[in-house]
């Protein structure tokens, strides 16, 4: 009998996770109908991937890690998707022609392969659970016109982080623009982001910025802003996602005229405009987004955005700083977003060609499926 990928135990609770649990831990016993469908669709999933490679995919699955976790259940989310496109599936082999290793290698009845290699993150990265209570101090703070963003922190946080001191901080910051000083800041700027006084807990020292709301109440104002960049950005998702993305093709190190390698990536991250930044992650372009506050017979009915590329001499990687091109070796990149509890088929995807390499008939073929939604798993 095939080992399962949850206890075969019932739903105990209904509650959210807690701090310090892990996913996996908190996944197998909750009732909550998003978990339930999700370990659901998790069996019968791993009802077909292959007997020899489970119990290194269970290992990971069933991991403290929450990264692990996530990037297991990608993989497995793959596997289900690709083993209908192609005549054989394969995990983890070795791409024909290059030496290195792939996640799944498709075989074809001509005898053609076609590499993929699977990447999931969380631009993000993993805290602690002290960091999580000043994240929750934080929380707990309203504001109508402001919130607060953390940025990067220095030396670490040992010690539990008390309510009042972050919180008292918190209404410090809140509280030094009023709208005007701050409309006026992002008008001269085109910035949304105004940094504050630090957070300084000890010997821990966190880096903050108050986000200027844009709330529907207001009146009506336009402004000019630049989302991404080398160091800008809806969260700085493209400079993150892109520099993960760049040393997972680097080391391939697949050669010219090998096995075609495409790159699948799923992002468990707010994208601002996903097609925008996708296509900054891969030819280095910075798009100048416009907003405005549109009104519809004198009461506001959202945000109006429109978006204008312009070469910035950011590297992307497709092509470099001077629109040269760079890494051949991969020749598409497969991008999904939010694939995971809540989502289990994800949000969204979009396959994209290297448009500086040849493709054969299968990548092709991929491709099409991939933008026509043929083939994916029920």
């Amino acid at each position: 009998m095939r080992e399962l990928a949850f206890p075969d135990e019932p739903e105990m609770h209904t509650r959210r996770i807690a701090i310090g649990e892990s996913r996996y831990k908190y996944y197998s016993h909750s009732g909550r109908d998003e978990v339930v469908d999700y370990r659901r669709l998790a069996e019968v999933w791993l009802s077909e991937y292959p007997e020899d490679h489970l119990r290194d995919f269970l290992g990971q699955f069933r991991g403290k890690d929450a990264q692990n976790h996530a990037s297991a259940f990608f993989e497995l989310f793959l596997h289900e998707r690709l083993r209908v496109l192609c005549d054989e599936l394969k995990v983890e082999r070795i791409i024909p022609d290059s030496g290195k290793q792939a996640d799944f290698l498709l075989h074809y009845s001509d005898g053609s392969a076609l590499a993929v290699e699977a990447l999931s993150m969380e631009t993000v990265e993993s805290i602690d659970e002290n960091v999580n209570l000043v994240n929750e101090w934080v929380r707990q703070l309203t504001s109508r016109d402001f919130k607060i963003w953390f940025g990067a922190s220095d030396g670490h946080l040992s010690a539990t982080p008390g309510k009042r001191p972050v919180q008292d901080w918190g209404r410090r910051v809140l509280s030094k623009y009023n709208w005007a000083q701050a409309d006026e800041a992002v008008r001269a700027t085109g910035q949304r982001l105004i940094p504050v006084e630090p957070l300084q807990l000890g010997d821990w020292v966190v880096q903050a910025n108050l986000w200027v709301n844009l709330p529907e109440e207001r009146t009506e104002r336009e402004c000019l802003t630049i989302h991404a960049g080398r160091t800008a950005g809806s969260n700085e998702v493209p400079t993150i996602l892109r520099q993960r993305i760049t040393k997972k093709i680097k080391a391939k190190k697949s050669q010219r005229g090998s096995t075609p390698f495409i790159l699948a990536v799923n992002v468990n991250d707010h994208m601002f405009d996903p097609g925008e930044e996708e296509l900054e992650i891969l030819h280095g372009f910075k798009p100048h987004v416009r907003f405005t506050t549109v009104r519809n017979d004198g009461k506001p009915a959202g945000l109006n955005l429109r978006g204008v590329f312009a070469s910035d001499g950011t590297e992307g990687v497709w092509s470099t700083s001077d629109n040269k091109p760079q890494y051949s070796r991969c020749s598409a990149i497969w991008f999904f977003h939010h694939v995971g509890v809540v989502c289990p088929r994800g949000t969204r995807q979009k396959l994209y060609l290297n448009p500086f390499v040849s493709h054969d008939f299968r990548t092709l073929a991929l491709h099409h499926f991939a933008t026509a939604d043929v083939g994916l798993p029920d």
